[in-house]
């Protein structure tokens, strides 16, 4: 590439070689230092071949040596390209007034890029940006993103960052949404654990709270497992209600039945493939075919849209639709009884774990009845799962009995 550039602005001359002594030319061209290049033979007495313009004015003596005539056919370079456009002043204006227009879009901003997350009204930082004075034909120098950054934060209370940046003649913004304060756990709300499903207690670890059952107890959905009420071990203390935390691990059960059918339609390419195009410019659509495809309801239908971009922004309203058609037959295949069961094993065990909030399948039962064309499985699964939830008691420190109370209950009771 560097050597055609460095022939393209020294000037070359392509000419054309007639003569029956053409091997006796070349051998003259070789010992007095000229180098032709791209020689090509077109005719047995005429070949075409480049020389620099410094070597052309050097063949004079030696063509008449070797009985060849030598035309010129074109001339190349940068040197006769000056030479003819030199006195045309209108074209070098053209051409002036052409780089000083780039130049001048190379310096503005025509794209504004954009970036706004969840929790971000990007119309209203769009609104506010506009109000700013930032919109796209701007001179890019005007932009000050420090300056940007201060207003913009300062005008939105929903936005914890913003960033503008200036790469070409694209503005880039990235904002950040603000992160609502968390809310702050009420500490003296009162809550009690519960059982959200049935099952049978297997592990539980308390840490706050007073346990209502022991591992081996059944359980039902709603049953109280912890108390928010815990009551004092001392003749001095006072019953006080807490927020119950504990994990209560137990053993649940899913029973379900499943039917699967003994016969799927398997479906097999038969290699036919055809394909049609349609040319839309604007919202004018030009269809390359006549006739729409056969068996539309054997085949497969595959859609891809080409486009004409001419950057990474600019995108022409001319696009290339195509429309592959690919043909299948279908038929009847009968499942053996070992793929069916691996189904539906398959199946239940992806079924019940999407129920499952925390734990894992410990035992399976299956039950399998062959018969009408299907194949029917009743299923039984156990789990070791998660059972506690945290819900609200209701209860206040009003609701508990006075010390008074409790002491002429137990005199009472004495």
């Amino acid at each position: 590439m560097l050597e055609k550039l460095l022939h393209w602005f020294c000037g070359e001359v392509e000419l054309r070689i007639r003569g029956a002594e053409l091997e006796r030319f070349l051998n003259r061209c070789a010992l007095a230092g000229i180098q032709p290049r791209k020689i090509r033979r077109t005719q047995i007495d005429e070949m075409s071949i480049r020389l620099s313009a410094a070597d052309f004015h050097r063949l004079g003596r030696m063509r008449k040596r070797t009985r060849c005539r030598v035309h010129i056919t074109r001339r190349i370079g940068a040197p006769f390209l000056w030479k003819r456009y030199r006195f045309r002043f209108g074209l070098w204006a053209g051409i002036l007034v052409l780089l000083l227009t780039c130049f001048e879009l190379r310096t503005r901003i025509w794209v504004i890029e954009t970036s706004f997350p969840d929790g971000v009204d990007g119309t209203a930082v769009m609104q506010e940006l506009e109000g700013l004075g930032i919109h796209a034909g701007m001179r890019a120098e005007d932009v000050v993103p420090a300056e940007l950054r201060l207003a913009v934060l300062g005008a939105r209370e929903d936005l914890s960052f913003f960033a503008a940046n200036v790469e070409g003649s694209v503005l880039r913004v990235v904002t950040g949404a603000a992160k609502e304060a968390p809310e702050v756990e009420d500490k003296v709300t009162v809550r009690d654990v519960v059982a959200v499903k049935d099952g049978v207690i297997e592990k539980q670890i308390v840490r706050r709270g007073t346990a209502q059952c022991i591992p081996g107890d059944a359980v039902v959905k709603g049953q109280l497992l912890v108390d928010a009420l815990v009551e004092t071990q001392t003749e001095w203390g006072s019953d006080r209600l807490v927020t119950a935390e504990a994990d209560i691990w137990a053993k649940t059960k899913y029973a379900a039945a499943c039917v699967m059918p003994e016969t799927v339609q398997k479906t097999s390419l038969t290699g036919k493939e055809t394909t049609r195009y349609a040319l839309c410019i604007g919202k004018t659509r030009i269809n390359f075919y006549g006739k729409q495809c056969a068996f539309p309801e054997n085949c497969d239908r595959i859609y891809s849209i080409h486009s004409v971009r001419l950057n990474e922004y600019l995108t022409l309203p001319i696009a290339l639709y195509s429309e592959t058609c690919r043909y299948y037959t279908s038929k009847e295949q009968a499942l053996d009884e070992i793929r069916m069961q691996s189904c539906i094993r398959s199946g239940t065990r992806h079924r019940v774990r999407r129920q499952l909030v925390q734990g894992s399948l410990s035992e399976e039962d299956y039950a399998w009845e062959p018969g009408d064309g299907v194949l029917t499985a009743q299923t039984v699964v156990w789990c070791y799962e998660q059972i506690g939830e945290v819900v609200e008691d209701g209860r206040t420190e009003e609701d508990l009995p006075k010390e008074e109370e409790t002491q002429e209950n137990e005199e009472s009771e004495t």
